[in-house]
């Protein structure tokens, strides 16, 4: 079955709001710039990011255009198989606290490190292990960045009308303005930003699914009435697909350079202790959006209300 095509919005409110994003993003990068001015401004922000900042901002980056704009669609293709990427975020937290985070920040303090190949490098005193690392991370990240592009395109062209190649050119131009513009101190701030619409988003939207689906309860008795699998432990997929998306993002979440190389920047390593608990708590209110919006959705198509995607 072929998606349907997207309807750019013509609604003024939305443009506008959508306008009003970017001049806030604008902002921050001209202020981001007056405040950089070494290179451990540049990459690590200073060793200046508090707590919250750094864990908004953690939340925004993890989820991103992957889960945020394409999680909805995971959920209403495979049903509550999907959720199995998101369930180990806990775990995952606990661990890159306890296990990299703090000696990573210490060993950048002792030894002056701003980026992941230089700990790896340090670590075993291997120029070749740095080189292979930021071999290793500059591939990794090439389709962690498409994706994302991807999703800048569809947003752009759903508002503006202006076509997903010239929504993906307009969103990485001005995501690589602010930070060259700007460096890390940029990134975060608008991750800041970002992250905290997202979870403000996520949590409206999740209310209004509720109410338009007449509660969780509505909600399942309409999708158990057509295609009872979907809301079954493995949903649409098989056991091992289901656990090979929680191991695969339990650990490979570990090793996003994106999340690792945010813990350089917090002001104060003992705050650590608080990191899991605090992401965790805001994944889960990111991510009533990837939940809610895939089995409403799915919910409305049940009932006849929405014609099938």
């Amino acid at each position: 079955m072929s998606p349907a095509p997207l309807v750019p919005s013509t609604q003024p409110a939305i443009v506008a709001v959508a306008l009003a994003y970017f001049a806030v993003v604008v902002a921050i990068s001209v202020w981001a710039t007056r405040r950089t001015r070494t290179a451990s401004d540049f990459f690590v922000a200073g060793h200046g990011i508090g707590l919250v900042a750094l864990v908004v901002a953690s939340v925004s980056t993890s989820v991103s255009g992957f889960a945020f704009i394409g999680g909805p669609g995971l959920i209403y293709g495979i049903g509550l198989g999907a959720m199995y990427i998101v369930l180990p975020a806990s775990v995952t937290n606990v661990m890159g606290a306890w296990v990299l985070a703090k000696r990573m920040r210490l060993l950048a303090e002792a030894r002056g490190l701003i980026t992941v190949p230089d700990a790896i490098g340090a670590r075993y005193r291997s120029p070749a292990a740095q080189g292979l690392s930021g071999v290793a991370i500059l591939v990794a990240i090439i389709g962690y960045m498409a994706t994302n592009a991807l999703a800048m395109g569809v947003v752009l062209h759903s508002i503006f009308g202006i076509g997903m190649a010239w929504g993906i050119w307009l969103g990485m131009g001005i995501t690589l303005a602010y930070s060259v513009a700007g460096g890390i101190l940029a990134g975060i701030y608008v991750d800041v930003f970002q992250g905290t619409l997202m979870a403000a988003a996520s949590v409206l939207v999740f209310l209004f699914v509720l109410q338009v689906g007449g509660g969780m309860g509505g909600i399942s008795h309409a999708i158990l009435a057509h295609e009872p699998a979907f809301l079954g432990p493995w949903g649409k997929i098989t056991p091992l697909a289901a656990l090979s998306f929680f191991f695969v993002f339990a650990l490979g979440s570990l090793g996003q350079p994106q999340g690792i190389h945010k813990y350089y920047m917090l002001r104060d390593p003992l705050q650590l202790k608080w990191y899991p608990l605090l992401k965790t708590l805001g994944l889960i209110l990111v991510l009533l959006l990837y939940f809610g919006v895939g089995v409403g959705v799915k919910s409305l198509v049940a009932r006849g209300a929405l014609a099938p995607l």
